[in-house]
């Protein structure tokens, strides 16, 4: 087992390594949306990333994609069959489909190892996150959208699709991605064709 893992750890540096270029020359070309209030705290400092849940724990990545295609207006057909362990594979298919929402931005997805700091500026710019974490008593790894950020309080709003509904958790509730101090995460963003 920990042999899959150091693969998959090496898989998403070099995957991290050659999207993080591409994604800094391809983000920024995506338009500021007013979707995220200025205001610090509340329900006015969450995007507004409808929550899904999902039918069986498995599909939990499968509904936070939906969470995010959603935000976007992106409408699509995520297969439940996508797991965790699997996406590097799911966002390259994701950026093979060259999904595009209605104004004709195309959808690019990256697997990144991010810190806290990171992570609450892509939220702050409108960018919702798939965290990906594997909880400290389960085998399995789980998937949620984090869709907020409020710095007075070090919390982060998260669409959890285990759960009834969404609220704000202490980031240090999840373990990081092999000690490094990071989080593992699906970033989906817009960008000019």
């Amino acid at each position: 087992m920990k042999t899959i893992e150091a693969l998959h750890r090496r898989r998403v540096l070099r995957a991290t390594l050659a999207l993080t270029t591409i994604l800094s020359l391809c983000i920024s070309c995506a338009p500021f949306t007013g979707r995220m209030s200025e205001m610090p705290c509340g329900e006015n400092a969450v995007l507004g990333v409808e929550h899904i849940r999902s039918q069986k724990p498995a599909d939990c990545l499968a509904s936070c994609v939906d969470m995010v295609l959603h935000y976007y207006g992106i409408q699509a057909i995520v297969p439940d069959t996508a797991r965790p362990l699997e996406m590097i594979s799911f966002s390259h298919r994701l950026n093979e489909e060259a999904l595009t929402d209605d104004q004709g931005y195309k959808l690019f997805a990256a697997v990144l190892e991010l810190s806290p700091e990171e992570m609450a500026g892509h939220i702050l710019q409108e960018r919702p996150l798939i965290l990906i974490y594997k909880p400290h008593s389960q085998k399995v790894y789980h998937s949620l959208v984090m869709s907020g950020y409020c710095p007075e309080r070090d919390r982060f709003y998260t669409n959890d699709p285990a759960r009834k509904k969404p609220g704000w958790v202490k980031l240090t509730k999840y373990p990081t991605f092999e000690k490094t101090g990071k989080y593992l995460v699906l970033l989906m963003a817009l960008h000019e064709n």
